[in-house]
């Protein structure tokens, strides 16, 4: 009976041993399935179809037909129309008025502000006045929203450009009355016929933009911008808020944009003057504005090109703006895309098709020495076929065999000296358990990725 139980026991233990081995042996399998899965994942990838978006940027100078109009008069300037208005040739902008009268109207002006304030969202200038408002809610959310809040120079430029909003605020408040303000100042017997003929209206020349702005480079044309302005413009629109205040004879009251001919000039490499030709009409991005124009000019310069594009149309947000960024963007190389951090280079030996040697089912050199010739087995990493029809082959250089060595083209005496060497990229493949290194041209080619030549669809290709 001991001796059943003790059968009974022993079969027990042998099938719970096996059953552990079994165990053990499936936990392995997981276990090194699962790294292998994410061994595969981080370190091969997948050659598809893809394309590629080339963006080339540049920081662009606008010129445009521009000139800044001088006081000819000393006086109290009374403005007529807020910024970025169109006017017509002979348009009186402003005029200049005697001294004593503008010292009225500060005055009055002064107890009625607080009126006008109440009155500022009706009437012609509303929407103005609107745009402006928005533009100074939004220039102070921005900066308070802005992860380089703190930063000093970020608070200085959100000063200026406050200031330079609150200005033009100001400026459309006063002729939102002016009107106003003459006829009080008639009613209480302060204003005088006399003054209308005795002030000098300022009216403009041509046909064109108004601006109460202006930086100084104003009359300047693409042929005075050179490589280093970008850099070197320290320059900045200053506000001409001359509204009801004195001015003396000689000082700016207005700028004028004249005509559609707006240019902006950007320095390239001289790699990427294949992008443009003259005469060529393109389109490109400022911010995120969508623009074209016509490639005027292309000139070589020091280290790259010169291109002038010339606009044809007014881009009135940016008439108090000399610097911009200016985007292209391609649509890159369609075909086989993969990361660019799989591509490595390599140097490489170049022979004709004819110098190869097959000795079985391996192919390679035959290196001519004193000892007599050796057969050397290579990888053809690449296969050229020339305009004319020549094939060559691409292989790196064996252990034992070094540059200058003699190697036989098959089935003659006649021997080729190793010495045409080149620098390649290459991938490494690998399919079905099978490592081969593979020379790739790159066709095009971003920060993170490149379409190319020389490997097939869904190879997985090793990443370094």
């Amino acid at each position: 009976m001991s001796r059943n139980k003790n059968r009974r026991s022993s079969g027990n233990l042998a099938y719970r041993l096996i059953y552990i081995v079994i165990l053990a042996i499936f936990v392995y399998v997981g276990v090194q399935s699962f790294f292998l899965a994410r061994s595969d994942k981080t370190t091969y990838v997948t050659a598809e179809s893809g394309s590629l978006q080339n963006i080339l940027e540049y920081t662009g100078v606008i010129t445009r037909q521009e000139q800044v109009v001088y006081s000819s008069a000393a006086g109290a300037c009374e403005y007529l129309y807020p910024a970025s208005r169109h006017v017509s040739k002979g348009t009186v902008v402003c005029s200049i008025l005697d001294p004593d009268y503008g010292t009225l109207l500060k005055e009055k002006v002064s107890e009625l502000y607080q009126e006008m304030l109440r009155e500022a969202g009706t009437g012609e200038y509303a929407g103005e006045f609107a745009k402006l408002n928005e533009t100074v809610v939004s220039e102070l959310t921005d900066y308070t929203l802005g992860k380089s809040g703190s930063a000093m120079g970020r608070l200085y430029e959100l000063k200026a450009n406050v200031q330079q909003t609150l200005g033009e605020r100001g400026n459309i408040f006063m002729m939102s009355q002016n009107e106003r303000v003459k006829a009080l100042l008639a009613e209480q017997g302060v204003y005088e016929d006399k003054m209308d003929e005795d002030s000098v209206e300022v009216s403009v020349p041509y046909a064109g933009m108004i601006c109460y702005t202006h930086d100084g480079y104003e009359g300047w044309t693409a042929e005075q911008v050179t490589p280093a302005f970008a850099e070197e413009y320290t320059g900045s629109y200053e506000t001409i808020a001359s509204n009801l205040q004195k001015v003396k004879n000689g000082d700016p009251l207005y700028r004028l944009v004249t005509g559609e001919n707006w240019e902006i000039t950007f320095f390239a490499r001289e790699a990427d003057g294949r992008e443009w030709e003259e005469g060529d009409t393109v389109s490109f991005y400022i911010g995120t504005r969508e623009v074209s124009g016509t490639v005027s000019k292309i000139t070589n310069v020091s280290g790259g090109i010169k291109v002038v594009i010339s606009m044809d149309s007014w881009l009135e947000e940016y008439a108090d703006t000399r610097l911009v960024s200016v985007r292209f963007i391609r649509g890159g190389q369609t075909g086989i895309k993969i990361p660019i951090s799989c591509i490595r280079t390599q140097t490489y030996y170049r022979i004709p098709e004819s110098y190869r040697y097959k000795s079985g089912d391996r192919s390679g050199i035959m290196v001519r020495n004193g000892s007599g010739d050796s057969f050397y087995p290579v990888t053809f990493a690449w296969e050229e076929t020339t305009e004319n029809g020549e094939i060559y082959l691409y292989f790196r250089l064996p252990e034992g065999v070094s540059d200058g060595a003699k190697i036989l083209q098959h089935g003659t005496t006649s021997t080729l000296s190793l010495g045409d060497a080149r620098e390649l990229s290459y991938v490494c493949t690998v399919n079905g358990g099978y490592q081969e290194e593979k020379v790739v041209q790159i066709l095009s080619q971003s920060d993170a990725y490149a379409v190319v030549e020389g490997i097939k669809l869904y190879d997985r290709v090793l990443v370094p």
